[in-house]
């Protein structure tokens, strides 16, 4: 199971998928997206004047209609029958009572933590609920429908503030964020005791849902597999370097930085570097992405759309080991350069990613193909320029544009 969400939701240099217009207070908002997939797909809804409140916060009520909601439209369930309501919890309560009976989640707070939370129903319901609440429920209603997930340990960095909270709810948000259900924020923290809002509910659900429709699917080919396997690019042997040849990269400002690159690990994947390169496809274009991942930084470029989601309109094999090229063994280390891609091995096209740290958990699934020989201070001097959120809530995005000027063989 976690081999398949790991497929979904597992952290990728991935490219973004962009929605349409939404509510007035959700422009430019780091959930935007997620927040009218959701609203298409009819779990939740805006207000009657028109707004969302994306950072209002969200009960304990609201988030379980939430979950359920999103369970019945995907897993195509008939409307709950009003016989479900009940005096005991009010509005939420036909939900309640459906999810229990039908054991399509387990929102039982009072046999698991009671000892710390008085339950998040029993005429609670209208409490605000806390992150490590909604963790909890929304870990527990994957339960429900699959194996348990693996509690492997995501290590946030306010572990401490777990203290007292029993292991079967630290036991969830573990799992819950090593399946990219919930990450924490830009210091890596989590804040369990903190209230969730809308949007943040919203974001977790939709994650679920996405996993669901994946497997529901049963992962096969969809339209973009099928455009990756249309556009595959294969470069010929005369086309791929015999030697390291090195790649200079001269920004706006007139700085710059060198690539050397090494074909005898990733021989497509330089190929086709070299090619963007000679044909001016980079020059213009922007550092799009500078992400902390784990304890390290990245920089991402490459993106003729400069939000992620554009490319070089052809893909590369994936030239890394769990796609079966066992030869690449380069490590994701401090001034590596790699290949940026979706979900899918197949995926990459323009767009690459420098490490500015160590961030080698990324290796063997992310084809590696050079390093920065010279300037590798000038890559570094980006984590510097002030970020502002992405729609996903990722600080990655800087604020005043990193252009790059030229990009030229040497």
């Amino acid at each position: 199971m976690k081999k398949i969400v790991a497929l979904v939701l597992a952290l990728a240099i991935c490219c973004s998928t962009v929605f349409g217009a939404g509510f007035p207070d959700t422009m430019g908002h780091w959930a935007e997206a997620n927040i009218i997939k959701a609203v298409e797909s009819g779990f939740v809804n805006g207000y009657e004047n028109g707004t969302f409140k994306p950072d209002g916060l969200v009960t304990r009520g609201e988030y379980l209609k939430m979950i359920v909601a999103m369970l019945l439209n995907t897993l195509d369930y008939p409307e709950i029958p009003e016989d479900y309501a009940d005096d005991k919890n009010g509005w939420v309560s036909k939900y309640y009572n459906f999810a229990v009976e039908s054991t399509l989640i387990k929102p039982d707070f009072d046999n698991k933590v009671g000892e710390v939370s008085p339950g998040v129903f029993n005429g609670d319901s209208d409490k605000n609920i806390t992150r490590w609440e909604m963790a909890f429920l929304l870990g527990q209603s994957f339960q429900s429908l699959f194996e348990a997930l693996d509690d492997t340990e995501f290590m946030f960095t306010d572990v401490k503030s777990f203290e007292g909270l029993p292991e079967s709810v630290t036991s969830q948000i573990y799992n819950c964020a090593n399946f990219g259900f919930i990450l924490g924020d830009e210091k890596g923290n989590f804040n369990p005791r903190s209230n969730g809002t809308r949007a943040e509910a919203v974001v977790m659900v939709q994650r679920l849902q996405d996993i669901l429709d994946y497997i529901m699917t049963g992962g096969g080919e969809d339209e973009y597999q099928k455009e990756i396997n249309e556009k595959l690019k294969t470069y010929e042997e005369k086309d791929i370097p015999t030697k390291h040849e090195k790649v200079k990269f001269t920004m706006s400002d007139g700085k710059s930085f060198v690539i050397e690159l090494y074909p005898e690990v990733a021989p497509q994947t330089c190929a086709n570097f070299i090619y963007l390169v000679k044909t001016g496809f980079y020059d213009g274009l922007s550092f799009h992405r500078i992400a902390q991942l784990d304890n390290g930084f990245i920089a991402q470029g490459g993106d003729p759309k400069g939000d992620g989601s554009g490319g070089a309109g052809h893909y590369i094999k994936g030239e890394f080991a769990s796609n079966g090229f066992t030869q690449n063994n380069m490590s994701h280390v401090r001034g590596v350069v790699s290949m940026a891609r979706a979900n899918y091995p197949d995926s990459a096209s323009s767009q690459f990613f420098i490490c500015i740290d160590d961030v080698k958990f990324l290796d063997g699934n992310y084809a590696a193909f050079g390093k920065v020989v010279e300037g590798l201070d000038v890559v570094a001097s980006f984590v510097e320029v002030e970020r502002i959120e992405s729609s996903n809530g990722e600080l990655s995005i800087p604020k005043t544009p990193i252009i790059i000027k030229k990009a030229e063989m040497m």
